[in-house]
């Protein structure tokens, strides 16, 4: 994609390696071979069975993140510009549950990472395949306890 157009679809590994072709073609214009460089990618990780608590997490701390301008447009051209709009006016009334209320199961799930141990190193491995190099786990936790069972569920076997 260009930075006129959006990718064709929300789908979160379609976007991965629409990136990495984006990066492999951008270094063979400045005349290199991008082949060999590390493609990092951080990943908002919960390891729960709690899905619907996990979405609420998600919706109680990243308010303002959505709703910083260049996050909000660029989460408008990937596909969800209803929960950039409705984050950006809950976030400009200063109303924190009208915020949380505009980001929808869908773009919650396509922002993080939430399940069972499985479900997550399946989708991280994806990512993996379609090329990052160098999966960065950020635990969606509240709880040191928790924090750690993201590590460990996640570690390198």
């Amino acid at each position: 994609p260009t930075r006129s157009s959006p990718p064709k679809s929300t789908s979160k590994i379609s976007s991965a390696v629409s990136a990495g072709a984006s990066a492999l073609a951008g270094a063979a214009r400045a005349g290199r071979d991008g082949s060999t460089d590390e493609v990092v990618a951080r990943f908002q990780v919960a390891v729960t069975d709690d899905r619907e608590g996990a979405r609420n997490l998600v919706r109680a701390s990243f308010g303002g993140y959505v709703a910083t301008p260049v996050y909000n447009k660029f989460f408008e051209w990937v596909g969800f510009p209803d929960v950039a709009r409705g984050v950006a006016q809950a976030f400009a009334n200063r109303d924190r549950a009208a915020s949380a209320s505009a980001m929808s199961d869908e773009f919650v799930d396509a922002i993080t990472i939430i399940g069972s141990p499985e479900e997550c190193r399946e989708q991280i491995a994806a990512f993996v395949a379609a090329g990052v190099t160098t999966p960065v786990i950020a635990p969606l936790a509240t709880r040191p306890q928790d924090v750690l069972r993201v590590f460990e569920a996640l570690a390198p076997r």
